[in-house]
């Protein structure tokens, strides 16, 4: 486990900064589309944030700034968010800010830490520059490694945060992003898919023709092969999917409101089919069962279909059993 999160999981009370400090829209963005994202006066945020620290006293949380490029923004514009957070700021509440690696230097990083900003996520999308440079991203995987590596040695917890199924992605391209992980060893990721918000350029390219984005199970299965290294590095995956989409809004590509639950599943499906051996008996969990029967039996159904070459029986799900397994016997 990576050292940010050997200790008890932090409370987050966020702050949605839409877009602010940000030098130019990327091309899949349109943050005003999800239902989290509505601005909130200072006076309301003021009041939440007493409530929030009130109820969760002593209990390790922290106050994110989460939608825009915090250190894009003016020094006079950071210092009156700071100011807004400073009244409840104390040793259980530290400050979260998500940033781009090219707004990432020695002088930022000071002004972060003679501001109690604990934890800073990194928007790098990708490490590989064919994609950074399709998707109008602004800067070089390079920059984007040595952003994160400047972070963590200036004591921040460092997320990073991913997108796959970004323009010119493809298994080369993640493996060098897997590699660039590996480099720079963040204490967690966030998975993001692309989904394609209506009114972004990226919407446009896939009307035309020139984009196309991953289908749902092809998001799942590259979330779960970054679950699988963030498992065996020790990094903690603590976010996988975008938040939840206004009901009006159009879009297409590999949404899904409980994407997470998918991946999770997913894995799920592999280890038992992984571990299926004649008349075997399969003992899950309720939330493990609770996975494999919701979304409408997404992942039953995957699960019944990777078992082709074998007979169930016994369909419990009482007493933590799910089902029995044996082999069918083979045609020849």
């Amino acid at each position: 486990m990576s050292k940010a999160w050997d200790l008890v999981p932090v409370l987050i009370y966020p702050i949605f900064i839409i877009q602010k400090g940000c030098p130019f829209q990327c091309v899949y963005c349109d943050q005003t589309q999800f239902d989290a994202t509505d601005q909130i006066p200072f006076e309301t945020i003021r009041l939440q944030l007493e409530q929030f620290c009130s109820k969760h006293k002593a209990k390790p949380k922290q106050i994110a700034f989460y939608g825009g490029t915090f250190t894009g923004l003016t020094i006079s514009e950071r210092e009156e968010y700071y100011h807004l957070t400073e009244p409840f700021l104390d040793k259980d509440t530290t400050l979260r800010i998500s940033t781009r690696p090219d707004y990432i230097d020695a002088e930022i990083l000071s002004w972060c830490k003679e501001h109690q900003i604990k934890t800073i996520e990194l928007g790098i999308q990708d490490f590989n520059d064919e994609v950074l440079l399709a998707s109008k991203r602004g800067y070089t995987g390079m920059q984007a490694i040595k952003a994160c590596l400047m972070t963590k040695q200036a004591g921040f917890e460092l997320g990073v945060q991913l997108m796959p199924g970004l323009p010119h992605s493809s298994p080369t391209s993640r493996r060098e992003s897997i590699e660039s992980l590996q480099r720079v060893m963040p204490d967690f990721v966030r998975l993001y898919p692309v989904i394609i918000l209506a009114a972004t350029p990226l919407w446009r390219e896939w009307e035309a023709g020139i984009y196309t984005p991953l289908s749902l199970d092809e998001a799942i299965d590259i979330c779960v092969e970054y679950c699988e290294w963030a498992e065996k590095n020790g990094v903690e995956v603590i976010k996988i999917g975008i938040p939840s989409l206004h009901k009006s809004s159009k879009y297409a590509g590999p949404y899904h409101p409980a994407f997470g639950e998918l991946v999770k599943g997913e894995r799920l499906i592999r280890k038992i089919v992984q571990g299926i051996s004649p008349d075997c008996i399969i003992h899950l969990e309720e939330k493990e069962i609770s996975l494999l029967t919701g979304h409408k039996g997404y992942n039953l159904i995957k699960l019944w279909k990777r078992l082709e070459k074998c007979f169930v029986q016994n369909v419990q799900f009482s007493d933590r059993r799910i089902t029995k397994v044996g082999w069918l016997p083979s045609a020849d």
